[in-house]
């Protein structure tokens, strides 16, 4: 599931920090701004946000980015988080403080 993909822009990203589409050169810029605010002070309480659709998920976007493991078995951080934008194509890493997994408890179908 591509769930970073499918986030709502009025979620915890940058994006909606900033209330615009944020690039990587806006990112940079912002770094030094989030970087004083100090850790994970861009961060909401998990459930803020309902999911998308029939998913039962919460906080599909934003907060912060998805730890997956890759094909060759190596972890990487994918997705917008609160601190970076929810551009794909940019090459900017969260900060570790806004980097995390997400569990899923129940039913899921």
């Amino acid at each position: 599931m591509k769930s970073h993909l499918k986030a709502s822009r009025n979620e915890n990203t940058l994006d909606a920090w900033a209330g615009y589409a944020v690039n990587a050169d806006d990112a940079a810029r912002l770094a030094s701004l989030i970087e004083g605010l100090g850790p994970g002070a861009l961060l909401k309480p998990v459930g803020s946000h309902a999911g998308n659709g029939e998913d039962p998920i919460f906080d599909l976007g934003g907060n912060v980015a998805e730890w997956v493991v890759t094909k060759d078995g190596a972890g990487k951080a994918v997705g917008g988080s609160a601190d970076r934008p929810v551009d794909a194509k940019s090459s900017a890493a969260p900060r570790p403080d806004y980097v995390g997994f997400r569990i899923v408890a129940g039913d899921v179908k």
